[in-house]
């Protein structure tokens, strides 16, 4: 009978044992079960935030295909500009030169039409003076027999 209650405390104690392991096991695999839920909640936020930065470069390819646009419009538009700048700058110089090639073959006639319009602008003025500041009419005088003069 000694022998029947040594073998049921050894089996007691061996009991206790594997309750005492599995206990630890239990204990072990909650934590195992925590952290993987944790795992799961962070891969989950990280999955969200990874999907908003993902919409920031679509939006942002977007915007910048646009920016990209608005260049190619204002470059045209500088094109344009310089164009239409270029135009005018050579009309200006190609005319200056024919005005110099006519004015050598006409014997300085543009230079007689200018000549004659400052003697005319020189009477108009000569008799504005004599009529409204007689005072001033010797100064005038001079200014006239100057212009004569050329």
């Amino acid at each position: 009978h000694a022998r029947g209650q040594r073998r049921v405390a050894i089996e007691e104690w061996r009991l206790e044992v594997l309750r005492r392991e599995a206990q630890v096991i239990v204990r072990e695999l909650r934590t195992q079960e925590r952290l993987v839920e944790e795992a799961r909640d962070h891969a989950c936020a990280a999955e969200g935030r990874l999907q908003k930065v993902r919409q920031r470069a679509v939006d942002a390819a977007a915007d910048l295909e646009r920016e990209h646009d608005c260049i190619r419009e204002l470059n045209a538009e500088v094109l344009d500009l310089r164009e239409s700048c270029y135009l005018p700058a050579r009309l200006k110089r190609e005319s200056e030169f024919v005005m110099k090639i006519l004015d050598q073959g006409g014997c300085g006639r543009l230079n007689t039409r200018r000549h004659l319009r400052g003697v005319q602008a020189c009477a108009r003025l000569y008799d504005a003076v004599s009529e409204q500041a007689p005072a001033l009419l010797p100064l005038a005088s001079r200014a006239r027999a100057a212009l004569d003069a050329e």
